[in-house]
C-alpha cells in the first residue's frame, strides 16, 4: 500500500453528489444509503486526521460520565471547542449514516439524501476554511 498521499476526504462529497445527480441505479434507497455513508465519512475522517495531526485526544467520556466511542469522541471534541453548530450537523450526519449501515428497517429518502449533500458540504467548507491553515 502506499503512503505517499493522504486520500482527499472531499472525493467522498464529491461523489455523493454525483451519484445524486446520476442516479441511474433502479434501487434508490441503495443510493441513499451509499451517500449517507460516503457523506458522513467525507467530514468524519478529516476531524479525525486533524486531531491525530495536533496530536489532540479527545475526552473518553462526555460532560455528564457517560462512554464515548471513536466517533462520538470526535463528534463532541468539535463541538465542544471546535464549533458547536458543526458539531452538531456532524452529529446529524452520524445518525444518517448509523442508519443507511445498520438499519435495515429505516428509510432514508431523496429529501434526507439532498439533507445530507447539503450539511457535509456545510462542514466540509468549514474544514477547509478554518482547519486546513
Amino acid at each position: 500500500m502506499n503512503h505517499r498521499h493522504r486520500f482527499n476526504w472531499k472525493n467522498y462529497i464529491l461523489f455523493s453528489e454525483y451519484l445524486h445527480q446520476n442516479n441511474t441505479f433502479e434501487e434508490e434507497q441503495t443510493i441513499n444509503r451509499v451517500i449517507s455513508s460516503r457523506c458522513y465519512y467525507g467530514v468524519f475522517k478529516p476531524f479525525e486526521d486533524y486531531l491525530k495531526d495536533k496530536k489532540i485526544h479527545p475526552p473518553m467520556k462526555d460532560g455528564y460520565g457517560n462512554d464515548l466511542g471513536s466517533h462520538d469522541r470526535v463528534i463532541y471534541y468539535v463541538e465542544k471547542n471546535l464549533n458547536r453548530k458543526i458539531g452538531r450537523k456532524l452529529k446529524r450526519l452520524k445518525i444518517y449514516r448509523v442508519i443507511a449501515d445498520y438499519k435495515a428497517n429505516e428509510h432514508i429518502s431523496k429529501r434526507d439524501r439532498e439533507n445530507i449533500i447539503m450539511l457535509s458540504k456545510q462542514v466540509f467548507n468549514y474544514i477547509e476554511e478554518k482547519l486546513k491553515r
